[in-house]
């Protein structure tokens, strides 16, 4: 099944929060908007790094980027199921870009503290 906001939404495994994009991952998102490659590539960096603050290698991880409504611009997952989804809402305007985290797994209080305005890649 492919990995889209809607999908998750909709599963109720999932419980998710949302919290403004921190600036510093906004602006690498919008370098990489253009390129297939890049934001690819940044977008495996950003689940490798949630995987990290995990703590847990086995962890599935996906991220998504795209706008609010629509298809997503690209998702990539590390697994067919994941129990952590971070998706990217990017807007023209800083303020209305926003990081929906969706959380699958036990736990759920600690990983959104944890996950909240994530930025490093």
């Amino acid at each position: 099944q492919e990995l889209t906001p809607q999908r998750l939404t909709e599963d109720r495994r999932y419980d998710q929060r949302i919290c403004g994009m921190h600036k510093e991952l906004l602006e690498k998102v919008r370098a990489a908007a253009d390129d297939i490659g890049s934001l690819d590539d940044l977008c495996t960096r950003l689940a490798a790094s949630i995987q990290s603050r995990l703590q847990n290698d086995s962890s599935q991880v996906g991220v998504i980027v795209g706008r609010a409504f629509g298809k997503p611009s690209w998702a990539v997952t590390t697994g067919s199921d994941p129990e952590v989804v971070v998706w990217l809402i990017v807007d023209p305007l800083d303020v209305d870009s926003k990081q929906v985290t969706f959380v699958r797994s036990s736990g759920k209080t600690a990983t959104f503290d944890l996950l909240y305005r994530v930025c490093s890649i």
